[in-house]
């Protein structure tokens, strides 16, 4: 049966909200766009997850399944895209880092003029303060997206964008700070 005071007590902090977050991207000096205003423009961004990969492995006269290693998803984020289209520019940009695309050369993942960026994605609370951060290492866009039009009035433009990673990390800020 349901308790309302364990479950209030439970919900103390509040319900996280899926509209409570930013997206700190990376600078990129070939752009010369401030990313400020770019992660303001982030309409969606997904947070990684991690699957367990497994092998079955005999025990005795049984089978079981044990750990063997992990799998991450990319990340998708969506964008708003305003009239100088600059976040079209920035992610255009940042993936032709990773392989021209005049030259059609392999450039370096790591190193000073590398393509692997770390970007942050911060979960808030109601008063805008972190809960959660989680860092994607080693990003890159993978995917950007093909805009499509139409002629129905007052459609805003959007751009979505696929980032590939090494790994994540999250970090929990204290509840005690909420």
């Amino acid at each position: 049966m349901l308790n309302v005071n364990q479950f209030h007590s439970a919900i103390r902090s509040g319900i996280a909200k899926t509209s409570l977050y930013k997206v700190d991207l990376p600078y990129i000096a070939e752009t010369g766009i401030s990313t400020s205003g770019l992660n303001l423009m982030c309409r969606s961004a997904t947070l990684p997850g991690r699957q367990i990969m497994t092998a079955e492995r005999m025990i005795g006269l049984k089978y079981e399944k044990v750990a063997n290693s992990f799998a991450i998803d990319d990340v998708s984020m969506t964008f708003y895209l305003t009239n100088d289209y600059e976040a079209k520019r920035y992610f255009d940009t940042w993936s032709g880092l990773s392989v021209d695309p005049v030259t059609y050369e392999l450039n370096y993942k790591y190193g000073p003029n590398g393509y692997a960026k770390d970007v942050v994605i911060t979960q808030l609370n109601k008063k805008s303060e972190p809960v959660y951060i989680c860092r994607l290492k080693d990003a890159f866009p993978t995917t950007v997206n093909a805009i499509e039009f139409s002629s129905n009035e007052g459609n805003v433009v959007e751009l979505n964008v696929q980032l590939s990673y090494t790994d994540w990390t999250g970090e929990w800020i204290s509840t005690s700070l909420i």
